[in-house]
């Protein structure tokens, strides 16, 4: 009997416990369900650590603008300083440009770096390099009406006579007649030729009236005397004889 009340005890203990330890899940997922009211010390506390991070979520962002801005800034100073004229630039005396050249280009790479570091009188730049180009291009106009009026195209001051536009033909045709001219005056070993050539010239230059016998003949006279290619020599017996020994004495020479 002592024996079975004693294996009874144990069994009756160990699922009593495996009940509780059962039950335990449940008690805890219940209190977790139930809501607590929080008390307003620990909502006070709750709302105030929300508020600090927030400050310094924000404050990080302003200081990181901060910074920007101030990287931007020296960054502008930075361009200011290279492309920008300085006060110390300006103070010093540029060297003299040795050209009209040299001065446009100085100029006009002034002007790019006017317009490039300050973009407010940009337009105001803009105007007056109008209003200057306008002044040059009337002052050239009046220039050239002025020579125009002093030198009308009806008088020619050589007394020359306008040249005439040719079409393309025609400009074949005056290039052909003057190659015949020069090849007709190198070839020219006579007055006659002279006149052929004068006549020619006359054809090219547009010379509507025949020159008079006088003109032409003051035109043909050459200031110079053409050299004579043959002389008249007179030949007696005696140079006959020599003459046709020396022959004699060639064919005998070609003979051996």
């Amino acid at each position: 009997m002592a024996r079975n009340l004693a294996t009874v005890a144990p069994i009756k203990i160990s699922s009593s416990r495996l009940a509780s330890l059962q039950r335990l899940p449940h008690h805890f997922l219940n209190s977790l369900r139930t809501k607590k009211s929080l008390a307003k010390k620990d909502v006070v506390g709750i709302n105030k650590w929300r508020f600090e991070k927030l400050k310094e979520h924000i404050q990080g962002d302003i200081d990181a603008e901060n910074e920007a801005y101030e990287r931007y800034t020296q960054n502008v100073g930075l361009l200011e300083e290279t492309f920008g004229l300085t006060e110390d630039a300006a103070d010093e005396p540029e060297p003299e440009a040795t050209s009209s050249e040299e001065r446009m280009e100085t100029l006009v790479s002034e002007a790019k770096v006017r317009l490039k570091s300050d973009s407010a009188n940009a337009d105001g730049f803009r105007d007056r390099i109008a209003t200057i180009l306008d002044q040059k291009i009337k002052e050239l106009l009046e220039s050239k009406s002025t020579y125009e009026d002093d030198n009308p195209p009806d008088q020619n001051p050589d007394d020359h006579p306008k040249p005439v536009k040719l079409s393309i033909k025609q400009q074949m045709e005056r290039g052909a007649k003057m190659t015949e001219l020069l090849a007709k005056m190198i070839r020219a070993q006579s007055e006659v030729d002279l006149k052929i050539c004068s006549g020619i010239a006359a054809q090219l230059f547009g010379k509507k009236n025949e020159l008079s016998n006088q003109e032409s003949v003051a035109s043909v006279t050459i200031p110079y005397s053409f050299p004579k290619l043959w002389t008249r020599v007179e030949i007696d017996d005696a140079m006959m004889c020599k003459i046709n020994g020396e022959f004699s004495s060639s064919t005998e020479v070609m003979q051996l």
